[in-house]
């Protein structure tokens, strides 16, 4: 009786330590798919940037949020030219926390605006992806932040 008291205890204990190991792994899981996110983000605000420098024409290159904030357009002259949605990289539950309301670059590549968007996924509280655009520069800087 006393063996198989130890063997239910033992086999208790190994489960509790797979199931914390596997939510220890989901979590991370997430906070990469943020991390994801915000680095593809900071890219097409590079993009945008470069389009702006580089243009011929007076035309105008911006980036606004969706209205649910799981995703973002680019736009041209006020026309969506793509859409970029975070769930199409796989990357479900990462939306937008702070939003500027409208980023777009002169032809000298400073920012229409300065500020920064902040990136999280419902399911990890306290956890935050900065994607940055610095004043006068346009330098367009993602990291780890709250």
């Amino acid at each position: 009786m006393l063996e198989l008291l130890a063997l239910v205890a033992g086999i208790i204990l190994a489960t509790s330590f797979v199931f914390v190991q596997n939510e220890r792994l989901r979590r991370q899981y997430h906070r990469e798919q943020v991390r994801l996110s915000a680095q593809l983000l900071a890219s097409d605000l590079r993009q945008l940037q470069q389009q702006a420098l580089f243009q011929t024409d007076a035309s105008s290159h911006d980036l606004k949020p969706t209205a649910d904030r799981a995703g973002y357009y680019l736009t041209t002259k006020g026309v969506a030219t793509s859409s970029v949605r975070f769930a199409d990289y796989a990357c479900q539950g990462v939306y937008f926390d702070a939003v500027l309301a409208r980023m777009a670059f002169s032809q000298n590549g400073a920012p229409s605006t300065s500020g920064y968007y902040r990136l999280r996924h419902k399911d990890v509280a306290g956890f935050a992806y900065l994607v940055d655009v610095q004043p006068v520069t346009g330098r367009v800087v993602a990291y780890e932040g709250q």
